[in-house]
């Protein structure tokens, strides 16, 4: 049962929103790390959302 209140919690801290992002990614793929969920995450090197070009290097969760 606790794994269950784990994903729930986790699912209701996003929002019901769908966006559209296009991003351009680093050489090294996607990682990801586990506390209690795994994480995924991936190098971003730009992205284009709501019109807008951003250029920096970040890593998005």
């Amino acid at each position: 049962m606790q794994k269950n209140q784990q994903i729930n919690a986790f699912e209701e801290s996003f929002s019901k929103e769908i966006i559209d992002i296009i991003a351009v990614t680093g050489p090294s793929g996607v990682g990801a790390d586990k506390e209690s969920l795994w994480t995924a995450s991936i190098p971003l090197i730009a992205w284009k959302e709501n019109g807008h070009l951003t250029t920096e290097k970040t890593k998005a969760n």
